[in-house]
């Protein structure tokens, strides 16, 4: 069995080790501070069959590839395909499985869509947690959306 080569080690004041395999396929390795390299090498030829497994799951992903804002091309929103329609609108919709753009937004699609989304995303999100909060007999003041890569937002449970 080959040697499996960590492409980056992160220690910190952790308790445990974690292994993750990012989406460039690269091993990144967390662990405690005071962990010996000689322990974090042992846990990784015991699970080198499952880090192999992992990296040539990612390598065998299809790539994707940047959008083109053409007529008819497809964009995701809500798990459906719609198609892109170039119109002379003043702001993006959708009508049935058309997602219509328009024009004057191709100077800056990406802003523009990213835009769209987002305040889809804000409007979905908050009656959602309206729905939720009224279940469980709780309130909420604001839901909040951000940049970041795993949490998009948060409700928190002290009217916040």
């Amino acid at each position: 069995m080959k040697k499996v080569k960590i492409d980056k080690l992160i220690r910190s004041s952790r308790r445990s080790i974690a292994l993750m395999v990012s989406v460039g396929a690269q091993l990144i390795v967390k662990a405690p501070y005071h962990t010996p390299l000689a322990y974090i090498e042992k846990i990784l030829r015991d699970k080198a069959v499952w880090i192999e497994n992992k990296i040539n799951e990612i390598k065998a992903l299809p790539k994707a590839l940047p959008k083109q804002f053409i007529d008819s091309e497809k964009f995701l929103f809500l798990g459906e395909n719609y198609l892109l329609k170039i119109n002379d609108d003043k702001k993006i919709a959708i009508l049935r499985n058309e997602l219509f753009f328009p024009q004057r937004f191709l100077l800056r699609p990406k802003f523009f869509l990213e835009r769209w989304y987002r305040s889809q995303a804000q409007k979905t999100f908050s009656e959602r947690a309206a729905y939720y909060a009224k279940t469980l007999g709780v309130e909420f003041r604001s839901l909040k959306l951000s940049n970041a890569r795993g949490c998009w937002g948060s409700c928190g449970a002290k009217k916040t």
